[in-house]
């Protein structure tokens, strides 16, 4: 896990430190792919300000500035997620789609089913609402727990209990009896606090090009002065799907190219 960030005038390289203090090396340039390490949130799930913003406010770059105080306004939309994996594919075969939105619930709002796999998996998504009532509840094994956060065990417990008994009454209303069999791996609660942001920045008129003058409208914002770049689904709409983060990769990395090449 990365704690500090600083950026060696003199080199031109970031320099990155780890959790306890060790050296993570230098590198030509930083791409973000989370907003966490710049967004107020943190300070409210591990305390002290946000990792990186410092070291980027500190580099006197006005469009770095710019785009810092774009992701500070975000607004997440949480949720939990409860995740399973089986030995045999029968454990999940009844259920009518490998993808169910749930309508009217209080508690669960999505069921994905990955049959696929060498372990068939189960992740059942709660709604933002019933997320937003446990804020201070994160789960284990996740991001969260990895830098220090810190949740009742007794909540996580009656989370997980909600959305798994939410699933088996939605199942029970499709006439779907799903096998009684344990999973090999969970029942694991996580929280994603940042993975569905509202209220997403949208390009301005001084859209960045790459070289051939064609515009990135899934939005990555690339700062070559400063050899930091800011990619992910978190930065314009429609946000917070596989698709939006690759692009807006896939988008940087054209820009860094092009930087790299002058």
């Amino acid at each position: 896990m990365i704690k500090d960030f600083h950026f060696d005038q003199s080199e031109r390289v970031w320099q990155l430190t780890g959790r306890d203090g060790e050296d993570l090396g230098s590198f030509d340039w930083l791409a973000v792919s989370s907003s966490s390490v710049v967004h107020p949130r943190w300070a409210k799930i591990y305390g002290g300000p946000p990792p990186l913003e410092k070291a980027a406010r500190e580099l006197g770059d006005e469009a770095v500035n710019q785009t810092l105080n774009e992701i500070s306004a975000l607004e997440g939309n949480p949720v939990f997620v409860v995740m399973q994996a089986f030995e045999a594919m029968s454990a999940l075969e009844a259920l009518p789609a490998n993808l169910l939105t749930v309508t009217g619930d209080p508690v669960l709002a999505k069921i994905v089913a990955t049959l696929d796999s060498g372990l068939p998996s189960l992740a059942l998504h709660s709604t933002h609402e019933f997320a937003q009532t446990w804020a201070n509840t994160h789960g284990k094994g996740g991001t969260a727990e990895a830098m220090g956060a810190r949740s009742d065990s007794g909540e996580e417990e009656s989370v997980r209990s909600a959305i798994i008994e939410s699933f088996q009454k939605t199942c029970e209303g499709l006439g779907v009896k799903l096998p009684d069999e344990q999973p090999c791996y969970g029942p694991a609660l996580h929280r994603w606090g940042a993975a569905f942001p509202s209220n997403l920045p949208v390009l301005g008129d001084e859209q960045q090009r790459d070289s051939h003058g064609s515009s990135f409208d899934s939005a990555c914002r690339v700062h070559a002065g400063s050899k930091l770049a800011f990619v992910g689904d978190y930065l314009a709409e429609p946000g917070g799907s596989v698709e939006q983060a690759f692009l807006s990769g896939h988008y940087a990395s054209t820009l860094i190219a092009d930087a790299l090449a002058k």
